[in-house]
């Protein structure tokens, strides 16, 4: 996995800032192409923002943009649009978390909502957005805070592109419900 989720490279073990390379933990050393680091350093906080209005779970949010870059870093080469691919990777990912989670909610724990992070938690947004359904608040991330076109949140959500817009005014519904109970 890649050693660090910081933009503080220069006191990160698994970065060779001679080389610009970022450098795999464990027995074997991987060298990672130069494209593919650039785009990392550059992009990786804003996947896990992403990843975290999803899953409401800043360590699960890390490890699924972690795990997306890898799975990107064994293809890059054939990968024509990076961005696109980590952000469908990053929400399949999500998505899958959150399968897992609302199995585990049914049938073991029969909690509420998942473990968060106080230090996380900046404002009654993200709480608003967990109440969501999974697909409208991913495609309400994805078009508001990675500001991404009806096609590619349709690509990323699964739907027809004629639909992502009522989608999004569905969820902003129930979200502007929800604002107005709590004010009352």
């Amino acid at each position: 996995m890649l050693e660090t989720i910081s933009g503080n490279w220069e006191n990160n073990p698994g970065y060779d800032l001679d080389n610009n390379e970022i450098m795999a933990t464990g027995e074997e050393d991987i060298s990672w192409p130069q494209q593919f680091v650039m785009f990392y350093s550059l992009n990786y906080s804003k996947f896990v923002r992403m990843a975290y209005f999803i899953v409401q779970s800043k360590e699960a949010a890390e490890d699924i943009v972690q795990d997306s870059f890898i799975k990107g870093a064994g293809i890059w080469d054939r990968v024509e649009v990076p961005e696109a691919f980590i952000t469908k990777t990053v929400v399949n990912a999500c998505n899958s978390y959150l399968r897992r989670l609302r199995i585990e909610k049914k049938f073991i724990w029969k909690q509420k909502t998942p473990e968060r992070s106080p230090a996380l938690v900046k404002s009654e947004i993200d709480l608003l957005l967990y109440k969501l359904p999974p697909k409208e608040r991913v495609a309400i991330v994805l078009r508001f805070f990675a500001d991404l076109p009806d096609k590619e949140i349709a690509h990323a959500i699964k739907c027809n592109p004629n639909s992502v817009s009522k989608i999004i005014s569905r969820a902003l519904e129930k979200l502007n419900k929800e604002v107005l109970q709590d004010e009352n």
